[in-house]
């Protein structure tokens, strides 16, 4: 059913059963869930967060390509820890929930950014290559949620032409939400073809459209009211 309510039998012309009358009583309105995704995957980029299509969207397998991707970024042999990541905070490695502690604890939210990428211990990188990297992002707060978390550039610095060394995708990465406690990993790849051997950084931007706290907010609350003889 979509509507549930209580007919008093009363009426046979109104347009629905229920109109024009004050019975004060609940009207149940019913929409299934299928149908909000999809009003939202047809309603404009702008509206879709009235939508709350949540952090998977129309994505049903979202949460087995998840699972496949971080058990893919785990396989590598070699993660490197970004340089910005917090001391202290951040694990040395992704995917460890030791280092998680409450957001309000600290002044400054940071990110925990880290690279894996080799199919062996011996496993390098050459001047004429295809090797395939995973960059996983681990949120270290208990109390937070990342929404519409998006790497939005990575930049090969120094750069060089993309015929000689590029990276695939280098843009638009999205990883949607971040739970509390919790990594997620994103696979590309690093091209090279006769490239010039040295050390080069790869720069990774991001942005995160919302920040919500995670955290119970139940309570009790007292009014004191003075009654005095008339």
């Amino acid at each position: 059913m979509h509507f549930i309510w209580h007919d008093s039998g009363l009426s046979t012309t109104a347009p629905v059963p229920f109109a024009g009358f004050n019975h004060n009583e609940y009207l149940i309105f019913r929409i299934s869930a299928k149908k909000l995704v999809r009003a939202c995957i047809e309603c404009a980029c702008e509206d879709c967060e009235c939508c709350d299509c949540g952090c998977n969207g129309c994505n049903e397998k979202a949460n087995a390509q998840e699972s496949a991707l971080t058990q893919r970024a785990k396989g590598k042999n070699k993660v490197i820890a970004g340089s910005n990541n917090a001391s202290g905070l951040c694990a040395p490695k992704p995917y460890a929930t030791t280092n998680c502690s409450p957001a309000l604890s600290v002044k400054k939210l940071n990110l925990c950014f880290y690279l894996h990428w080799g199919d062996s211990p011996g496993d390098i990188i050459e001047d004429d290559d295809t090797e395939t990297l995973f960059l996983t992002v681990c949120n270290p707060y208990s109390d937070l949620l990342f929404r519409g978390l998006r790497v939005t550039k990575l930049t090969l610095i120094p750069a060089q032409p993309l015929s000689v060394m590029q990276i695939v995708p280098d843009s638009f990465i999205c990883f949607d939400c971040l739970y509390p406690c919790s990594c997620k990993s994103r696979e590309f790849a690093l091209v090279t073809r006769k490239a010039p051997p040295g050390i080069y950084r790869i720069e990774v931007e991001y942005c995160v459209d919302e920040v919500s706290v995670i955290m119970d907010a139940s309570g009790t609350t007292s009014f004191s009211i003075n009654v005095v003889k008339d």
